[in-house]
């Protein structure tokens, strides 16, 4: 290899994050809050883009609790944009769990709420314990043996009557370089053993995104 090419390769190195982890770190810091979602959405716009996604999706999710829930995981949380609304909603206490720990001290704070940070995909909690975990446009940002080894530690955590809400865009459009664009049919593979029923999907930003129910397939 020559000492130009020596040199580009480092280069190209230093300049693309070394894991999808590290590269949602770079974006936080570049990007704050925001980093989470749509860049070309405005700081000022954060609550009423919020709204709006809840306004779609937790109907849906009101239909799913059975009131006796008692743990919610939000999984990958980032800055909490969801949690305080799920401890309302469900009352229960809720873990928001993230890698980034940038947005876990960003995230609001409550008796109800708790933030805990994954490392190498881990979720620290206990097996069998959740009664209900949210995944809200989370799972395109992750892929390869990452979204296999996290998908294998929310089966773990979740109880055997509980359910997964899963909401992810399912948008017929070449892949990000940080994103990945999924079928609901993708989704049904990937959560194997899980029964997914597709509950309803809206259009957000020139995308669809689906909202799906999982549960243990009996």
């Amino acid at each position: 290899m020559s000492f130009i090419k020596k040199n580009i390769k480092k280069l190209i190195q230093i300049i693309k994050p070394s894991s999808k982890v590290s590269y949602w770190e770079q974006r936080s810091t570049r990007y704050g809050n925001r980093a989470v979602l749509n860049i070309g959405i405005d700081e000022n716009d954060i609550e009423s883009f919020t709204k709006f996604q809840k306004s779609k999706i937790f109907p849906h999710l009101s239909g799913l609790l059975e009131g006796n829930e008692k743990t919610v995981l939000d999984f990958g949380c980032g800055p909490g944009r969801f949690t305080q609304d799920l401890a309302d909603l469900t009352g229960a206490q809720v873990i928001g769990v993230d890698p980034i720990k940038r947005f876990l001290d960003n995230a609001p704070v409550s008796d109800r709420l708790s933030y805990r940070q994954i490392i190498d995909t881990h979720i620290p909690v206990e097996s069998d314990t959740v009664d209900l975990v949210w995944i809200c446009l989370v799972l395109g940002g992750i892929s390869g043996r990452t979204l296999t080894k996290s998908i294998e530690e929310i089966k773990r955590v979740l109880s055997k009557e509980g359910k997964i809400i899963l909401i992810e865009n399912t948008s017929d459009k070449p892949d990000l370089g940080h994103w990945k664009y999924r079928t609901v049919k993708k989704y049904e593979e990937l959560f194997n053993g899980f029964r997914i029923t597709k509950l309803d999907e809206y259009e957000e930003l020139g995308s669809t995104i689906s909202i799906m129910k999982c549960v243990i397939d009996d």
